[in-house]
């Protein structure tokens, strides 16, 4: 692998640096559930790889398909009657990297969980929440989504392979807004809502000159990040998130997403999650149809099931997602979309469905409540996975979501204050 690091700056996140593949004692191994290609160079490898070795060699032939059509990769591997990639062993580990090591492996084997944006100045790498240890180092872990510098052979990545973010404007600025941003969210206490609604406000000040098709947002752009810190404009904030009416519209198409999910994948581990989650509401004589509960209904039973988690447990919670914002807004560059204001929407929209999920889970709701902080932590760890797995990383599905959002109405700040109050 070539060394960029003399080249090339880096950096990450402390919780990525230190991380490491559990193999047998991962919840959620990522030898299974994901489709993954294969470029001509990884067909190349693998098969020079395991060609020694008669079982390695029958594994080869039954764990990859060629592909000859158009638009196709060459191959990809095939999934067993387990529903795992053929070279995974019942111990845990990865046959391949096992017996040959990290160079044998696909690359998007070798990366993940890794993920990987290359900017004007910087090579950024950050870890996917779709792997449950990711999900404690970054979000259980105080500082774990702290940004080092980072040396490129320490992470174990090939450079070439990142997202390249490109060099304009909207680019450009993309790192010091989004610090902005993040700071505007605090990673302790009950101060989600409060500062989700300042993030939101300060992308909805930008966006007018701070877009996908901007030239130079220069000096309007520094004139607002300065302000933020303004005192007033915070307690102006304060005072317009507390007299906002109700607006049940983002918490609905939250539910209604997650829905879609249990109805489209009822098989699948977070469809029988939510299955689960709607039918222990219907039998607490909550008023559920097939369309869950209406706005009014399923905001009163969100709020009452957050009172009933132990004293403590609820601002962890509040803890915990709060540092998934701060992952999300560093894994996911904003420029994807128009402008930072409809990012940080989306995020709250993302968000109100994962809290949805944490907070109305039977399993998670009953450790809450017997104050057993270990079990919290553990199951809240894998809602957040199968979550990423199946909504929050599946960009077909978000994609969707953003649509309906704009039909809804909600990307504008006005709806903000009914995202983040759930």
């Amino acid at each position: 692998m070539a060394d960029h690091s003399a080249t090339t700056p880096c950096r990450a996140p402390r919780y990525i640096r230190e991380f490491r593949c559990i193999g047998p004692d991962c919840e959620m191994p990522c030898c299974g559930g994901f489709d993954i290609n294969l470029d001509a160079r990884d067909y190349a490898v693998l098969q020079d790889f395991t060609r020694r070795d008669p079982g390695d060699r029958r594994l080869f032939s039954a764990g990859v398909e060629r592909l000859s059509g158009e638009g196709e990769p060459p191959a990809r591997l095939r999934l067993d009657e387990r529903g795992m990639c053929h070279f995974y062993e019942d111990e845990g580990w990865c046959r391949v990297h096992r017996r040959h090591g990290e160079r044998a492996l696909p690359r998007n084997c070798a990366h993940y969980p890794r993920v990987i944006h290359r900017h004007p100045a910087t090579t950024e790498v950050s870890g996917a929440l779709s792997c449950p240890e990711v999900v404690r180092r970054s979000l259980l872990v105080e500082g774990g989504n702290r940004l080092e510098p980072a040396r490129a052979e320490e992470l174990i990545f090939d450079l070439e392979r990142g997202h390249h973010t490109g060099r304009s404007a909207y680019a450009r600025y993309l790192i010091p807004v989004r610090a902005a941003l993040a700071d505007a969210i605090p990673t302790e206490g009950h101060g989600l809502a409060e500062g989700l609604f300042t993030a939101a406000y300060l992308a909805a000040r930008l966006a007018p000159f701070y877009h996908a098709d901007c030239s130079e947002p220069e000096p309007m752009l520094g004139n607002i990040l300065e302000r933020r810190h303004d005192p007033a404009v915070a307690e102006t904030l304060r005072h317009r998130l507390a007299i906002a009416e109700e607006d049940h519209r983002g918490l609905l198409l939250a539910q209604a997403a997650l829905l879609l999910v249990r109805d489209q994948a009822p098989e699948s581990p977070l469809g029988t999650i939510i299955a689960a989650s709607w039918e222990a509401m219907a039998a607490a004589g909550e008023p559920v149809t097939e369309r869950g509960l209406e706005g009014e209904a399923l905001t009163t039973v969100l709020r009452e099931r957050r009172a009933r988690v132990r004293q403590g447990l609820d601002e962890r919670l509040d803890t915990w997602l709060a540092r998934w914002c701060h992952n999300t807004l560093f894994r996911e560059p904003f420029t994807t979309l128009p402008d930072p204001f409809r990012a940080v929407q989306l995020m709250a929209l993302r968000l109100t469905g994962l809290r949805l999920l944490v907070h109305l889970d039977p399993i998670l709701l009953a450790a809450a409540e017997a104050g057993d902080e270990e079990a919290v932590a553990a199951r809240f760890t894998i809602l957040v996975a199968r979550f990423a797995r199946q909504v929050d990383h599946n960009n077909d599905f978000l994609y969707l979501l953003y649509q309906a959002a704009e039909a809804e109405g909600l990307m504008n700040l006005d709806a903000t204050p009914g995202l983040v109050r759930t």
